[in-house]
């Protein structure tokens, strides 16, 4: 029997630690970057899509979801709950509005106050009927309870609304706006609605409407006479979306396309209000392109796509960004495509183009965030075949118009949308929030069930362009000796192959509390050669008892010491060090007392 002491520093002890781990762990070698772990929202027996996402800004643990949600047929709003920053989701459904039993195009949006808003179009299912008017739904207690106002009484064919809040503190903050497409009679207007009381009464605006559209020949009329689409040909204002800067400016851009059939030459159109919405500048065009796509005009696949607007504001710099998706004619691929306004849109950059993965062709359904910093997170669809889908996350760092983009897999699982019934609309549309510097949640419809379920994760990136992705999988164990030890998912990217190091940071707390005494524990190699280290032993902490908490987190440093965010916590409850860190000493030198004969 190997008797061995539980001394800091003994050499023995850690060598022959360090053989055990290596016999008994195993190490997965992932090939990219470290892909998050997935979190299903909502997967019922039946589909969801056409998501949206908002958050908290007084605490950002507190997220709202929202999609729409085919369990009761033809449509419901669906939303979803999070108080635990995305870790776990309860789910449910907008309550019915009178005769108002169903709704889609969900958006949503939180106030100052907390109160969580939900604005979607509304509809009875009534074939004598069009569409529904738009209706905004509000909860101050994660939908125990809604109230619901009717913020337009038009009744025309409404689709497609958007909304946002101004939390600027300024002189219109708690402002209500929401815009959607309104179609009267071969026209598509573009219309807003505001509110300063939660909803209870809306002044309504038109910001901008299209020329008037040809009808189409009566064959067509007669087969389809209520459709706007049938009835019309002509130009298309549709998908708007509305967004307020830092100093209270609300911009509104939304795609025009030169015919509602849904595909054909573009732009993207966007207009300024200094007053809350009141009024509005000149039409702007932020860009052009001779492809455009609405509506399964053009599919990819099995898929439907659409080139409607994603926009974000830099918060310190009020640089407006602007995404959108456009058909290269020359490969009949998607790509996705950033512009950049510095003069509160009066004038536009050229398209950069969104690099694609290396596995992809076509990229669909881009959505953008922001964060304080300036930092861009952008979800999107990559197919590299029509039988193959994923989400992706690209980092998006401006540098004075020079742009750094890397892009991330989030999807663990490849799905296939042909497994789905119906697939058509079905990746309609996908919703990111920035939270802090670096967490970003995004909302996917994913098919791997074979159903379009809602999916999101927690996202880290780095607030450092080119820095390491977080590292993954962070796990502790303990050993024969009670010692705890740490595992993880390599991260595998060239910068830390060569020369890469972990940092793993550790704090000591009273049981039940928030880890806040975090220390540096070791910096260890990330790889050995070609082999890499994803295990490590804290020798100077206990695992059982209940007299602390242990907490450990790791980062990645690549060889030009840029370091990632720091992996998730993970917490183990244990003992105090074995010997106080501040004060060990290591034993240089041993030395018996008596001589004894060799037995």
């Amino acid at each position: 029997m190997i008797f061995v002491r539980k001394l800091r520093g003994i050499k023995m002890k850690k060598l022959i630690l360090t053989i055990l781990s290596l016999i008994f762990t195993t190490t997965f070698l992932l090939f990219g970057q470290n892909t998050p772990q997935n979190i299903v929202v909502q997967n019922n027996s039946s589909d969801q899509h056409e998501t949206a996402i908002s958050f908290n800004p007084n605490n950002h643990n507190v997220i709202m979801a929202a999609w729409n949600d085919f369990q009761i047929e033809p449509v419901k709003p669906g939303y979803a709950f999070s108080t635990d920053g995305g870790t776990s989701w309860s789910h449910n459904l907008i309550p019915d509005i009178g005769n108002y039993r169903y709704g889609f195009d969900p958006s949503c949006a939180f106030d100052n106050n907390g109160n969580a808003y939900y604005a979607f179009i509304a509809y009875k299912n009534d074939p004598n009927e069009k569409l529904g008017p738009v209706y905004i739904s509000y909860t101050s207690n994660y939908g125990s309870n809604w109230t619901n106002y009717k913020v337009s009484n038009l009744l025309t064919l409404q689709d497609k609304c958007y909304m946002t809040i101004d939390n600027t503190g300024g002189m219109h903050d708690g402002r209500i706006y929401v815009t959607w497409t309104d179609f009267y009679n071969g026209k598509n207007k573009i219309k807003l609605a505001y509110s300063d009381n939660k909803g209870a009464s809306f002044t309504i605006k038109t910001i901008d409407e299209s020329v008037p559209a040809q009808p189409m020949d009566p064959l067509a009329v007669s087969l389809s006479p209520t459709s706007h689409e049938a009835t019309y040909v002509g130009p298309l204002f549709q998908s708007s979306v509305p967004v307020v800067a830092s100093n209270g400016d609300l911009y509104v851009t939304w795609l025009y396309l030169d015919d509602n059939h849904g595909f054909g030459p573009g732009k993207i159109y966007i207009k300024r209000s200094t007053n809350g919405g009141d009024s509005f500048g000149s039409r702007k065009t932020a860009a052009s392109f001779s492809s455009g796509v609405f509506g399964g005009g053009y599919d990819v696949g099995v898929l439907r796509t659409s080139s409607s607007p994603t926009i974000v504001i830099d918060p310190a710099t009020n640089n407006i960004y602007i995404a959108y998706m456009a058909l290269n004619t020359s490969t009949n691929y998607f790509n996705i495509f950033l512009v950049r306004s510095t003069n509160s849109g009066n004038s536009w950059s050229s398209p950069t183009k969104l690099p694609k993965p290396s596995t992809g062709n076509t990229q669909i359904m881009p959505w953008m965030a922001i964060n304080q910093n300036g930092k861009i997170s952008m979800l999107y669809y990559d197919a590299p075949s029509s039988s193959s889908v994923d989400a992706y996350i690209a980092d998006i760092f401006d540098n004075n118009g020079s742009y750094q983009i890397t892009s991330n897999k989030i999807s663990s699982v490849t799905s296939n949308p042909k497994n789905v019934e119906n697939p058509k609309n079905k990746a309609d549309y996908v919703g990111i929030i920035s939270i802090d510097e670096t967490k970003v949640i995004p909302l996917w419809m994913d098919f791997r069930s074979n159903n379009a379920d809602i999916y999101t994760c927690k996202y880290y990136s780095s607030s450092l362009p080119g820095a390491p992705s977080q590292p993954q999988n962070l796990q502790i164990s303990g050993n024969f000796d009670d010692e705890p030890i740490l595992t993880w998912d390599p991260n595998t990217e060239s910068d830390v192959k060569s020369g890469g190091k972990y940092k793993i940071y550790r704090s000591f707390d009273p049981v039940g509390n928030t880890p806040s005494n975090w220390e540096l524990a070791a910096t260890i190699n990330a790889y050995n050669g070609n082999t890499p280290v994803t295990t490590w032993t804290d020798f100077d902490a206990l695992v059982g008892g209940n007299s602390h908490d242990i907490s450990y987190k790791i980062s990645a440093v690549d060889n030009t010491q840029k370091e990632s965010v720091p992996s998730d916590v993970q917490t183990i409850v244990g003992r105090m060090p074995k010997i106080s860190i501040s004060n060990s000493k290591k034993i240089d030198s041993y030395k018996l007392n008596a001589n004894y004969p060799n037995p």
